[in-house]
């Protein structure tokens, strides 16, 4: 693998081991089927039992709850063993233990995470995430349709979440509404309630090796003590924090923090690493910038909107000894 920034220097003993034993299971159980799982569009569900084996569900949260309490690098590096397999296998992982596991262990309440979190770690339940819908996507803010009306010491829901990752395979749904006050808030949902229903998405050209479903809530009826209840976003709603991983500079930092890694000054860290280089240079998705520079692609006659035509700069090769790629 090739290794530009030395990153494997910044791992742990046991995170190397930890990326070791995914690639040696996946190379094993998984590359050699992965092409007939693509051209069949399945997921192959007999691997769930073997990920929680191996640690690969919720593996950042404490061993009380079920999780591995490895490092996020070690989260990280899983990941990019799925992901160097297929997309299909990561997306699963990351959904359940990401966005299913981690919103009950950080919003949930203690009953809710003694329950929940040692089932979905052991695969015994398969957990989804419903936030993006058919008209408004992942807007919680100005096109979240789906609503949550309270009953008594019952919540019920009605709406359409669309691209939901697991959907058929879930028992559960981490399910996100607006009240009648406008509050976004959060529930744990089991799929085999009244009024829920899930349709498995056919007929795609990418992420064939995982199941992605659309998911309908017709006056779905959920307790109280279903919902997470330190999960509320209040109008006005606030900014939305950038991912990390939104950009090459701003990846580094949870990278830095997990490994406990600090350099004597800047310049002695990796490029990635410098202080310079912060997520907010690279705003719009077209505008690329490359590690070790804040300089932007060169467009056309200059930046659309921008006031000086043809004054974006060349970027620097991000390239050792000035290689461009192929």
């Amino acid at each position: 693998m090739l290794d530009f920034y030395a990153l494997e220097d910044l791992l742990t003993p046991e995170e190397k081991e930890v990326q070791k034993a995914a690639r040696r299971f996946l190379e094993k159980e998984a590359l050699p089927h992965i092409r007939d799982w693509w051209e069949e569009g399945v997921f192959p569900t007999h691997l769930i039992p073997r990920f929680a084996e191996l640690g690969f569900l919720g593996p950042t949260l404490p061993p009380e709850y079920g999780g591995a309490g490895v490092s996020s690098a070690a989260y990280g590096l899983i990941a990019y063993e799925l992901e160097r397999v297929d997309s299909g296998l990561r997306s699963f992982v990351s959904v359940q233990s990401s966005l299913v596991m981690y919103p009950i262990y950080a919003y949930g309440s203690e009953a809710q995470k003694r329950e929940f979190l040692p089932k979905l770690a052991r695969g015994e339940l398969v957990g989804c995430f419903g936030l993006t819908e058919p008209d408004g996507g992942s807007d919680p803010e100005g096109n979240m349709k789906t609503r949550a009306r309270r009953e008594g010491d019952t919540w019920v829901l009605q709406g359409s979440k669309m691209w939901i990752t697991n959907g058929n395979l879930a028992h559960i749904a981490i399910i996100w509404a607006k009240d009648e006050e406008g509050r976004v808030l959060g529930f744990i949902v089991p799929t085999d309630t009244p009024g829920f229903q899930a349709r498995e998405v056919k007929h795609k050209m990418s992420l064939r090796a995982s199941v992605t479903s659309e998911l309908i809530l017709d006056g779905v009826r959920v307790p109280e003590a279903l919902r997470l209840p330190k999960a509320e976003l209040q109008p006005p709603f606030p900014a939305s924090p950038r991912p990390a991983s939104a950009s090459p500079g701003g990846s580094w930092g949870p990278w830095r923090r997990s490994t406990g890694k600090r350099w004597s000054s800047p310049k002695a860290a990796p490029p990635l690493a410098r202080p310079s280089q912060k997520s907010s240079w690279c705003r719009p998705s077209w505008r690329r910038c490359w590690p070790g520079t804040r300089r932007g692609f060169s467009w056309p006659g200059g930046w659309p909107g921008s006031r000086t035509r043809g004054s974006s700069p060349r970027p620097r090769s991000p390239w050792p000894s000035g290689r461009t790629s192929g």
